[in-house]
């Protein structure tokens, strides 16, 4: 592929991010569309969050920061320990690079999710096949 056939689809996407943003700006004084606004921002993030888990990309379970957006949710959700909890992992993940390199470059490889099949989409967390 060439340089201009690469950027035709990035220029057409970044102009259907703008319009989106324009319309959610635009909708944003109007209850009914603050409603499902949020539910698709909570949508987005879950989805951040499952394509991170299931495909064993360190990077976007963390840098992304899916987890990092959750915490308002959880928070205004009443579920103070996952709050906590979230918070704390967040905390000790962030040092990481500096006090276990080892064990993050093993993140950054992948070797944070189990995968029993050879498919791309089948990674669990741990605490979920312990279960």
């Amino acid at each position: 592929m060439n340089a201009e056939s690469q950027t035709k689809p990035k220029i057409f996407f970044n102009r259907v991010k703008q319009q989106l943003c324009k319309t959610e700006t635009r909708m944003a004084d109007r209850r009914t569309a603050q409603s499902w606004l949020q539910c698709l921002k909570m949508l987005g993030i879950l989805r951040k969050f499952l394509r991170a888990e299931r495909t064993g990309n360190w990077h976007l379970h963390l840098h992304l920061m899916a987890m990092n957006e959750m915490l308002p949710f959880l928070a205004a959700s009443d579920h103070d320990l996952y709050t906590k909890s979230v918070y704390i992992y967040l905390q000790q993940m962030q040092v990481l690079p500096l006090d276990h390199p080892g064990v993050y470059d093993r993140f950054c490889s992948g070797q944070y999710f189990i995968q029993q099949s050879g498919r791309f989409w089948a990674g669990l967390s741990p605490d979920l096949v312990i279960e």
